[in-house]
């Protein structure tokens, strides 16, 4: 199986484990962010899952163990992405 590159920056459409689709911009990997699925390690995958366009967004961290499957590439869009 292939495995995608992430950019930051781009939005990505994205699978978790238990099988729910969110869409969120990738943020990079920085220090001081552990796993949220196994609370493991300090630099993770971070992803910004927005709620609205007013500032309201969610960090999600993954490990490379618990990364989501990425389904789609959105690119870097201009506008924030609202996952529903």
């Amino acid at each position: 199986m292939a495995q995608i590159r992430l950019t930051e920056n781009h939005w990505y459409r994205f699978a978790e484990q238990d099988g729910s689709i969110h869409i969120g911009q990738y943020t990079g990997r920085d220090q001081g962010f552990e796993c949220c699925v196994c609370g493991k390690g300090c630099k993770a995958y971070t992803f910004n899952i927005w709620h609205s366009e007013d500032g309201d967004y969610e960090t999600w961290c993954f490990g490379p163990s618990h990364l989501p499957k990425i389904i789609s590439d959105l690119g870097n869009l201009d506008d924030v992405v609202i996952d529903e």
